[in-house]
């Protein structure tokens, strides 16, 4: 099994990193935004790696260089505002006029795709999965801005958590996640 290196990278502007994908296997590549250098990582075997915590802003331009390769990308003006999965609707901003994919898939069931939109005139943008998917519980998606030229792009990342919890019986204990903050847990 062979590949040719393709790099492309994501600013996610609301979970906080820059997403390498595609690039050669096991190369070190290095963050620089606006020019300054952020950071430096080991990709894995499939040319994929993330630098977390880096918080990026609309104008700013993210590049990554390795191995020969150097991609940039400017941050988009783009953000969420909401998930709604009793309307089965996302909705955010952006620059009007913008072209958006909105990528989604649950965890615990079948499905999932790509849905597009183009903001409006005040720069507003939904996604109604209502005729296509029910999201609920156990869903993600990003919302994706690209680059005109090539694979590049901005995001913007939601989930619809599932709460979980398990009891272990050995170690006399339960643990949980995934709840709504703030809200009450009972157990009986």
């Amino acid at each position: 099994y062979w590949r040719i290196p393709d790099p492309w990278i994501v600013a996610n502007v609301n979970q906080n990193y820059v997403w390498c994908d595609h690039w050669a296997s096991y190369i070190p590549v290095i963050l620089f935004i606006d020019g300054e250098e952020i950071a430096t990582i080991d990709l894995d075997y499939w040319g994929q790696g993330r630098f977390w915590d880096i918080e990026t802003h609309p104008g700013q331009v993210v590049t990554v260089t390795g191995s020969g390769f150097t991609k940039t990308t400017i941050v988009r003006n783009l953000t969420l505002e909401g998930v709604d999965q009793y309307a089965d609707t996302v909705f955010g901003t952006a620059d009007p006029g913008s072209e958006l994919a909105m990528w989604v898939w649950s965890d615990y069931e079948p499905g999932g795709g790509a849905m597009y939109t183009t903001t409006d005139a005040s720069g507003n943008w939904l996604i109604d999965f209502t005729a296509t998917w029910d999201i609920k519980p156990g869903w993600h998606g990003y919302g994706r801005i690209h680059e005109l030229d090539d694979s590049d792009y901005t995001e913007v990342g939601w989930d619809i958590h599932m709460p979980w919890f398990e009891i272990n019986i050995v170690e006399d204990a339960i643990w949980g996640g995934n709840w709504t903050p703030g809200s009450e847990v009972t157990v009986t």
